[in-house]
């Protein structure tokens, strides 16, 4: 026979380890990487389709701080409300580098989970995000990231004079 306790924790399920990061990448400010809720910083491998370092270790800052679930509305839009704590006075100090015309360059977030058994590889695809909202408020930063490219900026094909034969173009 057994007892209560022992059948207790013979149907106990293992407790499961996820680790949520996220990738912010601009041309003037680089690559910030950082996982969330650790006290150290922790060492994933990218995946084989990843934009930069493809495939290759790299170190994810440790950081305080939560990121909501990816949401989809009635809008056809999917967001991602990203909130950091401690690290945000060194968000703040990297965003404020961006100067001039790099505003209209967009923040690229890539949004990864990673199971805590397998570092080796996301346990999902990171969808292509661009930051659309920041909020600075004393030592903290919160970050919206949405799919849809707010800078609109690659919306149509640049339209080129070999396209339209028989133009003459004026000098």
């Amino acid at each position: 026979m057994t007892t209560a306790a022992e059948n207790r924790f013979f149907t106990t399920k293992p407790r499961e380890v996820y680790y949520e990061t996220i990738e912010l990448y601009h041309s003037q400010i680089g690559t910030l990487r950082y996982v969330f809720n650790q006290f150290f910083d922790k060492t994933f491998t990218l995946e084989a389709g990843a934009p930069r370092d493809a495939s290759t270790a790299v170190v994810f800052k440790a950081a305080s701080g939560d990121v909501s679930p990816l949401t989809q509305s009635s809008n056809p839009v999917s967001s991602l409300q990203i909130n950091l704590g401690r690290v945000g006075q060194g968000v703040k100090a990297e965003l404020r580098k961006i100067s001039g015309t790099g505003w209209l360059e967009q923040i690229q977030c890539l949004y990864r989970v990673y199971d805590g058994s397998n570092l080796t590889a996301p346990m999902n695809v990171p969808p292509e995000l661009f930051i659309s909202n920041v909020s600075m408020d004393g030592e903290s930063v919160s970050l919206t990231a949405e799919d849809d490219n707010p800078g609109g900026i690659a919306v149509a094909r640049k339209y080129l004079a070999q396209d339209f034969p028989g133009l003459e173009i004026g000098a």
